[in-house]
């Protein structure tokens, strides 16, 4: 190996080494600028360390309907050993997005090993909507994670047939399985993948035997959570309207219109361009594709059979294909002006938009620290938590590791209670103000604030 070329694995190593920090400071940075949300008290509460496992278990069945399992285990296993405290819970969630960097940069190898790497890295790193999930105490970034696991191990499979390799796919896909059953589509993707390709039939019958063994293990483990998630009638998300077709969600997965769409034109140029390489019968970005495609073509299927259930952070992990596809495919393009334009403008705006998400610290989520905190400072610790027993269960839980001084009720008795504080979180009651509190005695307003989708009043009863 001559000396130049020494020189540039030595400049793209330290490159990659400071593309890393970056990575890691990013997520780090302002992690808890934001209080826990609905999902995340949730998260935060089921995986409760004080209780046992099969409370866990129960509460996760019935408000998860079984979903993030795997998750809840490895969040419950952090809270027994760090303690059970709500600043440091996201702390699972950045792990995972940040231990996603190096497997992405063996992925990248093991996909075709060529100058795409910087830029792959550059993507993700700086990917606002990535590091939105890593803040969020759900297994978003966890799904992320071992979908990239998986596309490593399946490759290994693919190319060297190894009963090693089968053996841990089986059990990266078992994991993906039991914390959320859309990972289905991507083992499904590559089942289609190994067909449309006919490299080798010793390598299909292997992939059915051990997936048909994940399936039972999984059905065994999920039984329960399966028959809940069917049994659901009506969901919280939309139907997928015109809009979609125009989108793909891309404004979502690299959160703005602007970029979404600089992203989207990017990838279809890049795709039309590199038609007959990434189509080719073995080609592994043909692999990334039919991924994308049943990843959107199954749950939309599933809301003309049932429910809409196709939302963007149910398919997070496309992410990680189309930044493959979009780093390797600028790269493969014959035409030197066209690819400097499209890693200028990648570049650019993905950085820029970075700057912008670390510089406006927007507050997105119910302010409860602050509002705990102007409660603290007045004459009385008793605060009434507006909602039904398990919104009430959730607040308290959070609330008590925030100050376990004050008093949480979910009723006010009017003879013990002369002064009390209402507290209602506005996301959870879809309100745009409190209401009064329904009280046998009279009472009186006396003090009233409101933050970030909370609002507190003090009443004094008469």
């Amino acid at each position: 190996m001559s000396s130049h070329s020494l020189s540039n694995k030595y400049r793209k190593n330290i490159l990659i080494l400071i593309i890393f920090f970056i990575c890691v400071f990013i997520r780090l940075y302002n992690f808890n600028g934001n209080d826990l949300w609905y999902d995340e008290l949730l998260s935060y509460w089921i995986a409760d360390p004080n209780i046992d496992w099969s409370a866990t278990i129960s509460r996760n069945l019935e408000f998860n309907h079984g979903s993030q399992i795997a998750f809840t285990i490895i969040l419950k296993f952090f809270f027994k050993i760090f303690g059970y405290d709500p600043d440091l819970s996201r702390l699972v969630s950045i792990l995972f997005g940040i231990l996603t960097f190096p497997l992405l940069l063996i992925l990248n190898k093991k996909i075709k090993n060529n100058n795409s790497t910087i830029l792959l890295l550059f993507l993700f790193t700086l990917n606002s909507y990535l590091i939105s999930y890593d803040h969020e105490l759900r297994s978003y970034s966890f799904v992320v994670f071992i979908f990239t696991l998986n596309l490593i191990f399946f490759i290994n499979l693919y190319k060297k047939n190894r009963l090693f390799d089968y053996v841990f796919f089986s059990l990266v896909n078992l994991i993906g399985l039991v914390n959320h059953s859309f990972f289905a589509i991507i083992i499904f993707s590559e089942f289609i993948f190994l067909l449309l390709s006919y490299n080798n039939k010793n390598i299909i019958i292997r992939f059915l035997i051990f997936q048909i063994v994940v399936i039972i293990f999984f059905y065994l483990i999920s039984i329960k959570s399966l028959l809940s998630q069917i049994q659901i009638d009506q969901f919280w998300i939309q139907k997928v309207n015109v809009k979609f077709l125009i989108d793909y969600y891309f404004s979502r997965f690299f959160s703005s219109k602007l970029l979404g769409t600089i992203y989207l034109i990017t990838f279809f140029s890049v795709v039309y361009f590199n038609f007959k390489e990434f189509f080719k019968k073995n080609s592994l970005f043909n692999l990334l594709l039919i991924i994308i495609f049943f990843s959107y073509l199954i749950p939309l299927l599933y809301q003309f059979i049932k429910i809409p259930i196709l939302t963007d952070r149910y398919i997070i992990f496309v992410v990680i294909p189309i930044l493959l596809i979009i780093s390797h495919g600028v790269y493969k393009l014959n035409n030197s002006k066209l690819k400097k334009l499209f890693i200028i403008l990648l570049c650019f705006f993905t950085f820029g938009d970075a700057i912008l998400k670390i510089q406006k610290k927007e507050i997105t989520k119910p302010e409860f620290k602050e509002s705990l905190k102007y409660i603290s400072k007045s004459n009385t610790n008793d605060v009434l938590i507006e909602g039904n027993i398990v919104q009430y269960n959730l607040l308290k839980n959070y609330f008590r590791s925030i100050n376990n001084q004050m008093v949480f009720l979910n009723e006010v008795d009017g003879d013990d209670k002369k002064l009390f504080w209402h507290l209602c979180y506005l996301s959870i009651n879809l309100k745009s103000k409190c209401q009064k509190p329904a009280v046998k005695n009279q009472i009186l307003k006396i003090d009233s604030k409101n933050f970030h989708l909370v609002s507190i009043n003090l009443y004094k009863i008469q």
